[in-house]
């Protein structure tokens, strides 16, 4: 059975959905993730589950023989990550044999620039304490910064830090390996790194290299390593989990999503839908960027729209989309349908609901949307939420358009035509009569008719006039939204439309998933 109300999505939506898709240049990256992120958020999340997950996903990806770029890419990232926030991984950098000598010795300006976070001065300490211990064999080598030598008697004598901050600190670093090359492993250098909690950060890239080789390693102490990245994804919210990693698992997120939400679809049908919640656990989508994508046209059409609109690369989109939405006519846009009674399909055929369905009640978007469950569909929820989406994204342009050229009166009209329940909210400015014009005269002639005014309100011989000034619409079956702009009315009426929708088709049809 053909409907011909929704031949548009074919002839038009669809194609410029896909379009948009497909201009990753102009809608894509950060904006769609940033999102998703802030719409899924982290109430009510095992985060076990989540750990469990990501570190099958991370043990799957290095047990593959040819790592592939995007994997690299992960792990890598992971490991930048995990740098900067895990303040214990630096026990596991200074307990891997020989990987502190390298990393002080292949470049010795290191040694200087961690002597700079070290904000106790534990380091430093220790670097004196070794220098004094070793004088006899040290002294007469060290390079100084003034070119001034100091006794050791001297340099004793003064504030803690004296010696370290008056030495050439990369020839100190070359005069201690060459002569005192054990300094480097020594337990007291150890401990001191250990309690800076920064120096990792020092020179981020070559530990997450030497981090990434250990994963590959048979080495057991990557059991440590393991166990620092897993208590990392323990901690860390799925928002920032998504921001760091969730574009480089575009295979992977849609299901660790889908897996996550422990809700029944059910469950939607019992209160407020989140629509980014509903299509991350309720559909497993090809790849993470489709989600991505389905998500914005779901829940920031305006931001999707402004893009286009001001981006120079979406002109000619721009122009397609002008001239179909002139060939749409404001009397033909539907607010609101009524929602059908719930009932249970599980004994009906697709003849009889063929036979139920009428040629007028097909133009209903609900009866629309049971013929689509009951029409070979019931094992496809993407395509049943794919055409709820586009249905709505119509919805979004055509108002978008078409009440930017209306006044709230015809707007309010509009929706009373449609039997919204809504309010319109006015506010009463007061103003009063005069005869006289108080913006002639000079300034005291002026504050003279004012002072004369205000007497004259006083005694009630001015008539008051009361001004109506319209400030919005509000929706009593959504007592929190207010609508002062109609630039916001198109979202919103998109919005409802959705969660309407996804509602019903939780409550009615609990199988779909």
């Amino acid at each position: 059975m053909e409907a011909e109300p929704f031949k548009e999505h074919a002839s038009f939506i669809l194609p410029f959905f896909e379009r948009v898709m497909g201009t990753k240049d102009v809608v894509y990256g950060d904006e769609l993730l940033g999102w998703l992120e802030h719409d899924l958020g982290n109430d009510e999340l095992d985060q076990k589950k989540l750990e469990r997950r990501l570190t099958d996903i991370l043990h799957d990806r290095l047990s593959k023989g040819e790592l592939s770029t995007d994997t690299i890419a992960f792990v890598k990232k992971l490991l930048s990550v995990l740098c900067q926030k895990d303040k214990e991984l630096a026990k596991v950098a200074t307990r891997l044999p020989g990987l502190i000598e390298k990393f002080f010795t292949q470049d010795f300006e290191r040694l200087r620039r961690v002597l700079d976070v070290d904000k106790d001065l534990k380091i430093s300490t220790v670097l004196e304490r070794y220098i004094f211990d070793n004088r006899d064999t040290m002294w007469d080598s060290l390079q100084w910064m003034d070119g001034k030598k100091v006794s050791p008697v001297t340099a004793a004598s003064k504030s803690n830090n004296y010696l370290v901050s008056h030495l050439e600190v990369a020839s100190t670093a070359k005069l201690v390996t060459r002569k005192n090359p054990e300094f480097w492993t020594s337990s007291r250098f150890l401990d001191s790194l250990e309690e800076c909690e920064v120096f990792l950060s020092v020179d981020e890239e070559f530990w997450v290299e030497e981090f990434f080789n250990l994963l590959l390693s048979e080495e057991k102490t990557k059991d440590r390593l393991f166990s620092h990245i897993k208590d990392y994804f323990r901690r860390e919210s799925l928002p920032s989990l998504l921001h760091y990693f969730g574009r480089y698992l575009d295979n992977e997120m849609p299901s660790l999503l889908y897996h996550l939400f422990k809700e029944n679809i059910e469950s939607f049908g019992k209160r407020s839908v989140n629509i980014s919640r509903f299509l991350a656990s309720q559909i497993k989508w090809k790849d993470f960027t489709t989600l991505l994508y389905y998500n914005s046209f779901a829940t920031k059409m305006s931001h999707i729209y402004s893009i286009i609109m001001q981006d120079d690369r979406s002109a000619e989109m721009r122009d397609d989309l002008e001239k179909w939405l002139q060939s749409t006519n404001i009397k033909d846009i539907r607010l609101q349908y009524p929602k059908p009674k719930l009932k249970d399909n599980s004994n009906s055929t697709n003849s009889s609901n063929d036979n139920n369905i009428k040629d007028n009640d097909l133009r209903s978007y609900w009866s629309y949307c049971e013929y689509l469950v009951t029409n070979n569909f019931k094992e496809n929820l993407q395509s049943i939420v794919t055409f709820v989406l586009l249905q709505s994204v119509s919805l979004f342009l055509k108002l978008k358009y078409h009440l930017s050229r209306a006044d709230h009166k015809e707007i309010t009209r509009l929706m009373e035509s449609e039997g919204l329940d809504f309010e319109c909210m006015h506010d009463q400015l007061e103003s009063y009569s005069s005869d006289e014009d108080t913006d002639s005269g000079s300034d005291s002639e002026r504050e003279k008719k004012r002072s004369k005014k205000r007497k004259e309100k006083k005694k009630g011989k001015k008539k008051c006039k009361r001004n109506k000034v319209f400030l919005g619409w509000r929706f009593p079956n959504d007592p929190k939204q207010v609508i002062h702009n109609v630039v916001d009315l198109p979202q919103y009426f998109q919005r409802t439309y959705l969660t309407q929708t996804l509602q019903w088709f939780a409550t009615s049809h609990p199988n779909l998933r």
